[in-house]
């Protein structure tokens, strides 16, 4: 049986809370998106979704040895583990 690296994905989003004062609340989305762009290191909080989108697939290599990438390491999961 051939092994495979594979790379799954799921999409999460983050927020950065922001009270400006504006005419408008097209005025205020632009303030905000200006007032932001001046933060250095402006403070993002994961938003508070069950478990992000759907996993997808977003790389697929055939292998000889286990891959690190992005400090986590490679999960196997044998067929007869995965009911397959």
């Amino acid at each position: 049986m051939k092994s495979y690296n594979i790379v799954i994905t799921r999409d999460i989003t983050e927020s950065c809370y922001l009270t400006v004062e504006a005419n408008s609340e097209s005025d205020a989305e632009e303030t905000a998106l200006q007032d932001l762009s001046n933060f250095d290191d402006p403070k993002w909080e994961v938003d508070c979704v069950p478990s992000g989108s759907a996993p997808y697939v977003t790389g697929i290599e055939e292998t000889n040895e286990e891959k690190v990438q992005n400090g986590c390491e490679a999960n196997r999961i044998e067929a007869n583990q995965r009911g397959a």
